[in-house]
């Protein structure tokens, strides 16, 4: 067997443990946004407003997020107009869904999306995000 032949099973079994361990959403489903307003413009798309709470949770656990409804909770999310800073929303009903820190350029540095939707009703009223790296 030639040494490129060697070399390309080896990238494919590579790239088969990477895709198996970290799923193709990460990479290939736009709810993964660059940063915060991308992301929540593919969220809106999955998610409009008004849409129901329920329905909310299994489109975003569907795309390999972890939700749960917390109550009187106090939330920020990314000020989508391109700025670095937050944004603190008054105590409400959430949904709050995180990817947890998917790994970002290496090992050392995380990507994380957190989108929370804000409910009224038991419906979908505002939807914040958060992106960001982390670290160690």
């Amino acid at each position: 067997m030639s040494k490129f032949a060697k070399l390309g099973i080896c990238l494919g079994l590579l790239f088969a443990a990477v895709y198996f361990l970290f799923g193709p959403r990460f990479w290939l489903d736009s709810i993964y946004g660059r940063d915060g307003s991308e992301t929540k413009a593919a969220v809106l798309d999955v998610v409009p407003i008004g849409s129901r709470i329920e329905t909310a949770k299994a489109a975003m656990e569907a795309k390999g997020f972890r939700c749960r409804m917390m109550y009187n909770q106090r939330y920020s999310g990314d000020e989508v107009s391109g700025s670095q800073r937050q944004i603190e929303y008054p105590a409400a009903d959430i949904l709050w869904c995180d990817t947890g820190d998917r790994p970002y350029q290496g090992i050392i540095i995380s990507k994380r999306w957190q989108v929370i939707f804000e409910a009224k009703d038991d419906a979908v009223a505002r939807v914040a995000i958060g992106v960001g790296l982390t670290g160690p």
